[in-house]
């Protein structure tokens, strides 16, 4: 599961991303160019299912994928196929612009999938499609201020409210929200780390730091892979 927020700035935008996971999976491989067919992106590689979870293209594309843990009373919660989620990103980055991007995705979240959520930036918009069982959403935004997306293994709901009260603090309200970006995805509550943005616990912790700036179509990705401890 992971914490995505994008910050706009003039003339562009910041993503960061928290990945966080099981501390036995394998370390992912750092964030390298990919060739494809029409396009040049970046995205790091998880070796155990070979995908990714944030990728971004030479046409100012951002995309990340968070799997999603919904609440058990609220249905369609079914874990539908083996299919990698980390194999859609790959394959969306191909698109020159967020309309092809959640026009594919849309056909592509077949039931092989086990529950995510896309978000798509591109152009100081955002695109977010969510897949929960039989039931798929799709909702699109401009991105004005600071937005925040966020899910964990233990339960979403369990997650959101703090993780939002803390991201409002700390980059909504900031005179400086870059600044209070970097800050929120490093914090952790002493007594609460299970729910943290920089989260861990027994089987799992925050193992990585991904970094995307876009200005019109250039972008950077900088990889921080973090201490397993």
């Amino acid at each position: 599961m992971c914490s995505v927020t994008a910050v706009p700035f003039d003339g562009g935008f910041r993503v960061v991303c928290n990945r966080d996971e099981r501390r036995s999976r394998p370390p992912a491989l750092p964030a390298r160019t990919h060739r494809l067919a029409e396009r040049t992106a970046m995205w790091p590689v998880d070796p155990a299912g070979g995908g990714t979870w944030i990728g971004a293209n030479d046409a100012g594309l951002v995309l990340c994928v968070l799997n999603r843990t919904p609440r058990p009373d609220r249905g369609g919660t079914g874990c539908g196929g083996a299919a990698s989620r980390g194999a859609l990103i790959p394959r969306l980055l191909e698109r020159p612009c967020l309309d092809d991007v959640l026009e594919d995705v849309m056909a592509m979240a077949g039931d092989q999938f086990a529950p995510f959520t896309l978000v798509a930036l591109q152009a100081g918009e955002v695109g977010v499609f969510t897949k929960i069982g039989s039931r798929r959403s799709l909702c699109r935004m401009v991105v004005s201020a600071p937005v925040l997306f966020t899910t964990s293994s233990l339960g979403d709901h369990l997650v959101d409210g703090p993780r939002r009260a803390l991201f409002t603090d700390l980059v909504v309200r900031s005179s400086a929200p870059l600044a209070g970006q970097r800050m929120f995805h490093r914090h952790q509550w002493p007594d609460r780390p299970e729910i943290s943005v920089r989260m861990s616990r027994p089987d799992a912790m925050t193992v990585s730091r991904t970094v995307v700036e876009v200005a019109g179509r250039s972008f950077s990705m900088r990889y921080f892979p973090l201490a397993r401890s």
